[in-house]
């Protein structure tokens, strides 16, 4: 795996989580061999109940698939709870709200995008905007020896779920070199220019291209820009929110405010406007709020 788009997808995950740091989120690499299939293992630990009795935090798609692990109280996305004690999340398209409520006890697989197939033994295709539950795909022998493992000892657990993902893994199904390279130019272009002209080194046709990526990633080439590039502008808001969003669009490579404002509510859901407010009332100690309704 490309190690520059392996820093990158690392970075947007890291973004995406970064808010629930004061939820003992941590992070681990993945040994050797799964360095290139692998982004991280990470866990959420919060073994009172939140103080204020809930926390919502955006999650926004960067292309990968996860599994989740959960031995805490039930989780919740974009309002509805899910009491699945695991889940398979495929690539998202659009931004979900997860909410924590309770005592918080997650343990996850964050997959690079474009390597869950070997594991998953699934088309991406097949997954994208899916959560399903273990019973669902096959993943429930996992859940029960980790949650025999404290999760004081990290290790120990990411341990168990490498040599699980072992068993798992369908060598014959390594992603695509083509699929790979093509992800790193995607990960690293200058946003003003055509996907076209991004791939246009790559030895393959356009519809062969998209074939490939609906199989390997479940996304379109198309989409992946669209989501490297709104978080390029949600990392400017966040750095510099006192800039005006015009000078913001411009910056990375927008024509006005209108089209970033048309892309941004395409994949987070609502305006880079809404977006900075919620970022304020994070930096002012805004983010836990009382529970919505969970349906």
């Amino acid at each position: 795996m490309d190690q520059r788009l392996l820093s990158v997808a690392r970075h947007c995950y890291a973004q995406a989580m970064h808010a629930l740091a004061h939820l003992a989120f941590t992070r681990m690499p993945p040994s050797p061999a799964f360095a290139g299939l692998v982004q991280c293992y990470w866990q959420l630990w919060h073994p009172q109940p939140l103080p204020l009795g809930v926390v919502a935090e955006l999650m926004h798609p960067e292309g990968g698939t996860g599994i989740v692990f959960n031995f805490g109280a039930p989780l919740a996305f974009n309002g509805v709870a899910c009491h699945a004690p695991c889940l398979l999340c495929g690539p998202a398209t659009r931004t979900a709200e997860l909410t924590l409520s309770g005592a918080v006890n997650l343990f996850g697989v964050r997959f690079l995008a474009g390597a869950g197939l070997p594991f998953l033994q699934l088309p991406m295709h097949e997954l994208a905007m899916q959560r399903l539950s273990s019973q669902e795909v096959g993943l429930d022998d996992a859940w029960q020896p980790l949650q025999a493992l404290s999760p004081t000892d990290m290790p120990a657990r990411v341990g168990f779920i490498e040599r699980w993902l072992q068993t798992r893994w369908q060598r014959q199904e390594m992603p695509r070199s083509d699929v790979v390279t093509a992800l790193s130019y995607l990960a690293h272009a200058d946003t003003r220019q055509p996907i076209s002209d991004v791939l246009a080194d790559i030895a393959l046709g356009g519809r062969q291209i998209e074939r490939l990526f609906q199989h390997w990633v479940g996304l379109a080439p198309k989409q992946l820009a669209r989501f490297y590039r709104v978080a390029q502008v949600r990392r400017h808001v966040k750095c510099a929110p006192d800039t005006t969003l015009t000078t913001i669009a411009h910056a990375n490579g927008y024509c006005d405010q209108a089209h970033m404002t048309h892309d941004f509510k395409a994949v987070v859901g609502f305006t880079p406007g809404r977006y900075r407010q919620r970022v304020r009332q994070h930096v002012s100690g805004g983010a836990e709020r009382p529970a919505p309704p969970l349906r």
